[in-house]
């Protein structure tokens, strides 16, 4: 039909799309940052734009990521958008897909990393105030510090509590207190593998500010988080898995400094990643698998160094020899004896890998074949 000689889709404009979710099937990650000092993290605005186009939000890069959309964030961000081969586009990107109710496309909306931009974290990120409901982080975190508050006047209570109850003198309150001191003095360890220089210096200052835990090179007794950069079986690890450590992503830390609080880890384990170390933290009994195997002889011409191919052997319950003649198992050299099994170091990381012995065969050392 015709009114006054125009069309009738002329007169009454489509309003409705034809296509409101153009964007399903697209995984997007979102790291966008804006304001003075780059500081003021729009990340959460720009991801409810493209759920509203029907993309899915991913919390952490990974392998299975399309799109990565990128303004003046974090470098380690940018890299590992591009060791994954994700699709790096500017917010300009995400505003041309709404116009157009459509996929853009990508290659017109590249975004480019600025080190003279970057986003400053030293202080706490300021958030964009809104009046929607509290997210689930902050719920949670809401309830953490409900729960420390508690144990901290739990902690007091008892001090003041034993001095009602038995009537103890200033000696014995002293005394209490300083019990309750020490134990609150033991820091747990955290420490960085696989990270960008940038990102290491970053985790040392968010550590400082947030406090709780010290920063280690190396994963020790005290060890309960090991921070990955990228997806990497590293010594640390290692080490970390088979002593049930948490594996964790970058962004663990950017989101707990832009909480101003430690978050939750089960949020963000890198279970899929490092099964192993799920594994051993809930079977404890398990980490010591390398029990029943007899004494292991460690070689000094492995690729890690005698000390350290030495503490994984024992973190995982193996016995170390220093006389390969007693030996069972002989990792990294081999021996004319045949009650002597030569290994190579790839047996043992596959069997903490694998949280099991794994049969020798395909691991036996080429002069003993």
């Amino acid at each position: 039909r015709r009114e006054g000689g125009k069309k009738m889709s002329e007169v009454f404009p489509d309003t409705q799309p034809t296509n409101s979710r153009p964007l399903v099937g697209v995984i997007a990650y979102v790291d966008a940052r804006s304001g003075k000092g780059r500081c003021e993290n729009r990340s959460r605005a720009v991801a409810k734009q493209l759920d509203n186009l029907g993309a899915t939000i991913a919390k952490r890069i990974t392998k299975d990521v399309t799109h990565v959309v990128f303004k003046d964030g974090r470098y380690s961000t940018f890299e590992l958008a591009k060791s994954h081969s994700c699709k790096v586009v500017s917010v300009l990107w995400v505003e041309a897909c709404v116009s157009a109710n459509e996929v853009a496309p990508e290659g017109k909306y590249p975004a480019i990393f600025d080190e003279n931009s970057a986003p400053v974290v030293l202080g706490k990120i300021k958030r964009i105030k809104s009046m929607q409901p509290k997210s689930l982080d902050e719920e949670e975190i809401t309830r953490s510090v409900r729960k420390r508050r508690k144990v901290l006047t739990s902690r007091q209570a008892l001090c003041e509590g034993s001095a009602d109850i038995k009537d103890v003198n200033a000696k014995e309150f002293t005394e209490c207190e300083k019990h309750i001191s020490k134990y609150s003095k033991i820091k747990s360890s955290v420490v960085f593998t696989s990270c960008h220089k940038s990102d290491q210096e970053m985790i040392h200052r968010v550590v400082q500010q947030l406090g709780q835990f010290a920063v280690k090179p190396s994963v020790d007794a005290d060890t309960t988080h090991v921070i990955c950069g990228s997806v990497r079986r590293t010594y640390n690890v290692l080490v970390g898995s088979v002593m049930g450590c948490w594996m964790l992503p970058l962004e663990w830390v950017w989101r707990s400094l832009e909480a101003g609080r430690w978050l939750e880890e089960a949020s963000f384990d890198m279970s899929k990643e490092y099964p192993a170390a799920k594994y051993f933290r809930e079977n404890m009994v398990q980490q010591h698998f390398l029990g029943s195997i007899g004494p292991v002889y460690v070689s000094r011409n492995n690729k890690l160094s005698f000390d350290q191919v030495t503490f994984l052997v024992q973190q995982a319950g193996g016995e170390v020899t220093n006389c390969l003649r007693k030996a069972k198992i002989s990792i990294g050299a081999s021996s004319k004896s045949k009650d002597v099994i030569g290994v190579t170091l790839d047996w043992l990381f596959d069997s903490i890998t694998g949280h099991k012995v794994l049969p020798m065969a395909r691991y036996i050392l080429s002069s003993q074949e």
